[in-house]
């Protein structure tokens, strides 16, 4: 384990009251202290403004696995940390190593706050991981939120049946998965039950490969 891990774990480990007090012995511009009050269940958004007004630290300061604060934040649901940092110029476009942007992170981890924060703050809702997924693919496989799912509907310029880069609809990866109530949504928002993935499996197809029929 390297220094930055050891701090971040040491961080994480502490009650929110003692949190911002050690990152202070620390040096306070670091990427590591900025990373650790990101995604700290303390949610302080005083600490975060704190360090970023104390130095030269980059809002965007990305950590080993290419994670970004804004990402850290958005994934552990802090969403008064998220405006903070959206305040302070930090950027949804940038991705980590797997290719997720901070939307896509907040919707696996079904933090809807944070989702609503983001596009209210104009963030893409058609931005793409690197196997091409749009946020409403993520929402729709993980079967999140339909509240979510449909301002993701309403906020992207983009067909409902976008597909990733295996040619996979929102749809379908809802249909496979067994999600109900994100199936009926897309199809009540003009989904395909026609729409094939590379393979030529319909939502149906896979549907039934999955015994969700």
């Amino acid at each position: 384990m390297g220094e930055t891990e050891r701090l971040i774990d040491s961080l994480l480990s502490l009650p929110s009251e003692g949190l911002l007090e050690l990152v202070w012995q620390f040096k306070p511009t670091s990427a590591a202290g900025l990373q650790a009050a990101a995604k700290a269940d303390a949610n302080d958004a005083k600490a975060v403004e704190r360090l970023l007004q104390a130095g030269d630290t980059n809002v965007d300061c990305p950590d080993e696995r290419m994670w970004t604060p804004l990402m850290s934040a958005s994934a552990a649901g802090n969403e008064r940390v998220l405006g903070v940092l959206l305040e302070n110029g930090a950027s949804w476009e940038l991705q980590n190593e797997d290719g997720e942007a901070a939307l896509h992170l907040a919707i696996k981890s079904g933090h809807m706050q944070c989702v609503s924060l983001l596009l209210e703050r104009n963030c893409d809702p058609n931005v793409r991981t690197s196997r091409g997924a749009t946020p409403l693919i993520v929402a729709a496989g993980a079967g999140r939120d339909m509240v979510a799912m449909q301002m993701l509907i309403d906020a992207s310029s983009s067909s409902v049946d976008c597909c990733d880069q295996d040619g996979c609809t929102a749809l379908i990866h809802a249909a496979r998965r067994g999600h109900f109530d994100a199936t009926r949504l897309l199809l009540e928002s003009g989904a395909s039950l026609n729409a094939t993935d590379k393979r030529g499996a319909s939502a149906l197809h896979h549907a039934a490969e999955s015994g969700a029929l």
